[in-house]
């Protein structure tokens, strides 16, 4: 499946960049044709203006029935932060026609107060497949704001999220904990860095979370 991922990217900084390059870098693994578009310079495919009724046009024009859309919504990004009553409709209207022509649609919130209740939210929450948020909080304010509950994914932030505590059965023969790797936010990268050495990065990244199960602390 073709997949346009939308928002900001490595080697920018950021709950929003992170989470939008772990996103592409998903669907990489996953085997998909991936396309990312970023508001700023970065490794993204490119880059261009991602906030108001012509952006949201592009992206209407851009997704289809073949093109499954990923898009990171935060203050600044595709939606006006204090639009006008009529300026929130049309904004909303345009990204709900996106996620319903799209194939498969997330919104990966980074604030929930872009989706009021009422008309203006439902023009998005009603379409959208998938909300992701990081916060209990977050969901629940979705949630009050009318989204469906079983639409809304909860997924912590790295420094939230607690492994799962083994089965009492197992506690005993839990192994030697793994050697921890320090967090990475890829923002010693030049701003040059092209798309394929950022994701060589990212996975090396990966392969060195994989090898730290295998080593004691």
């Amino acid at each position: 499946m073709r997949w346009l991922i939308v928002g900001p990217y490595a080697p920018e900084r950021g709950a929003g960049a992170r989470w939008t390059t772990l996103a592409a870098v998903e669907r990489i693994d996953a085997g998909d044709d991936v396309t990312v578009v970023s508001p700023r310079p970065s490794a993204a495919h490119r880059h261009q203006p991602l906030l108001g009724r012509r952006a949201l046009l592009d992206l209407v024009r851009e997704v289809g029935p073949d093109t499954a859309l990923w898009a990171r919504v935060e203050p600044g990004l595709l939606l006006t932060r204090e639009p006008s009553r009529a300026q929130a409709i049309v904004e909303r209207a345009l990204l709900g026609l996106a996620l319903r022509r799209a194939a498969r649609s997330v919104l990966d919130v980074g604030d929930p107060g872009m989706f009021p209740g009422g008309r203006a939210g439902a023009l998005v929450l009603g379409p959208v497949d998938e909300l992701v948020v990081h916060s209990e909080e977050h969901r629940a304010l979705l949630v009050a704001s009318g989204a469906a509950p079983e639409k809304v994914v909860l997924r912590p932030e790295p420094d939230e999220a607690q492994p799962a505590a083994p089965a009492p059965a197992a506690a005993a023969e839990a192994e030697t904990p793994a050697r921890p790797v320090p967090p990475a936010d890829f923002g010693d990268l030049p701003a040059g860095t092209d798309r394929e050495r950022l994701e060589a990065a990212i996975r090396a990244r990966v392969r060195a979370v994989e090898v730290s199960r295998d080593q004691p602390a």
